[in-house]
C-alpha cells in the first residue's frame, strides 16, 4: 500500500531542486515512506516545450535525462514515484506561458503532447519498477460540470477524453500504471451523496474508444470541506464497498496536520480499515508541514510492515 507524501514539486527551471532531492529521498527512507507523488508539468510554465499554436513541439535536451536521474535517485532510496504530469492549473493564468486547456480541448494538441513528450519519457522510464503516473492532479476544478475557480474550463467529455488518451499512450509504451488524481468522492464514486464516477473505465470509452484509455487505480483527495457525519465525501466514514469503488483506491492528498477532525495516525487508521491502499499526506513544501504525520508514518509502518514496505507496493503494483 502507498505510505508516503504529497506534492513536491519539480520545476525545470528550478536549479537548486537537485540539491534537496538526496536529502528528501533520504528522509523518506528513514520514516519508512514508501513512496512520493511528484508534479511533473504542472501548468506548462517550464516544460513541455510548445510551438506559437499550443501544439507541444517536444522536450528539452535535459529532460529525459533528468527525470531518469530522478526516478534512479528515488529507487535508490526505495521510493516509489506517482508522477502527477498535469494539474487543473493547466486552466489557469499565473504565468505568461502558462494556461493550456487547449491541451485538453483539442485533441490534435493532446495527440502532439504523447508524440513529442509523453511517449518518448515513457519509453525511457519504462525498466524502472518504481514508477507509476497521474494523469492530472484534480481535474474537476478544469470542469465546466463543477464551481471551479479557473480562467477556463472545459466540458468533462474532454476531460474525460484526455485522460483516456494520456492512460492509453501510457499503457501501450510500457507496463506502468496510471491513475486520475481526482479532487473528492464527490466526483469519484456511483454512490449518493456522491454525483458519479467520471473516471471508470465507462466514461473514459466512451470519451475516447480504446481497450487501454482507462486507470489502474483511482485516486481520491480528502480535505475538511468533505467532512461531514451525513454526507461527507470522507474515507473515514464509509468503506469502499459502500461506495461501489470498482478499483483499488488510494488517498493521494489529506491534511498531514489532520485536519480538524483527525490526527495523522487517526487518517491511517480509518482509511485502511475502510480498505483503501494507503494515504500520501499533503504536502513536502506547501500547506501543511509533512513532519506532523511522521510519528504516524513509523507506527503505522511497525504495525503493517508486511503491506506498508517498498517491496511490498511494487510487487502490488505489478497484480493490477
Amino acid at each position: 500500500m502507498f505510505l508516503g507524501i504529497s506534492s513536491v514539486t519539480i520545476l525545470e527551471q528550478e536549479t537548486t531542486i537537485a540539491i534537496g532531492l538526496k536529502r528528501f529521498f533520504q528522509a523518506c527512507q528513514t520514516n519508512h515512506i514508501n513512496s512520493a507523488r511528484f508534479w511533473l508539468h504542472t501548468d506548462g510554465r517550464a516544460s513541455p516545450l510548445f510551438n506559437s499554436d499550443g501544439s507541444v513541439s517536444g522536450l528539452s535536451s535535459t529532460f529525459i535525462s533528468d527525470l531518469t536521474a530522478l526516478a534512479t535517485q528515488a529507487r535508490s532510496h526505495q521510493v516509489v514515484l506517482l508522477i502527477a504530469l498535469w494539474s487543473f492549473d493547466m486552466c489557469k493564468q499565473e504565468t505568461t506561458n502558462g494556461l493550456h486547456a487547449d491541451l485538453i480541448s483539442n485533441q490534435a494538441h493532446t495527440t502532439t503532447y504523447l508524440n513529442n513528450a509523453l511517449i518518448p519519457m515513457v519509453k525511457a522510464l519504462s525498466s524502472f519498477e518504481n514508477v507509476v503516473y497521474e494523469v492530472i492532479n484534480e481535474p474537476e476544478w478544469c470542469i465546466k460540470e463543477t464551481p471551479g475557480n479557473t480562467n477556463v474550463q472545459v466540458p468533462l467529455v474532454q476531460m474525460q477524453r484526455f485522460a483516456a488518451m494520456i492512460a492509453d499512450a501510457v499503457h501501450k509504451n510500457s507496463k506502468h500504471k496510471i491513475t486520475v488524481g481526482s479532487a473528492s468522492l464527490k466526483w469519484n464514486a456511483p454512490s449518493s451523496p456522491a454525483v458519479g464516477n467520471w473516471w471508470n473505465d465507462t466514461s473514459l470509452h466512451n470519451a475516447y474508444s480504446s481497450t487501454s484509455g482507462h486507470l489502474d487505480f483511482y485516486q481520491i483527495h480528502y480535505y475538511d470541506w468533505m467532512y461531514d457525519p451525513t454526507w461527507g465525501y470522507d474515507p473515514c466514514r464509509e468503506p469502499t464497498s459502500y461506495w461501489h469503488l470498482d478499483k483499488p483506491t488510494v488517498v493521494g492528498e489529506l491534511p498531514a496536520s489532520g485536519g480538524s477532525h483527525y490526527t495523522p495516525a487517526g487518517l491511517l487508521q480509518c482509511s485502511y480499515n475502510d480498505s483503501y491502499i494507503g494515504d500520501m499526506f499533503w504536502s513536502y513544501s506547501v500547506d501543511f508541514d509533512w513532519h506532523a504525520a511522521i510519528s504516524a508514518y513509523n507506527s503505522f509502518y511497525g504495525e503493517h510492515t508486511n503491506i506498508a514496505s517498498y517491496a511490498s507496493l511494487v510487487n502490488w503494483l505489478k497484480t493490477i
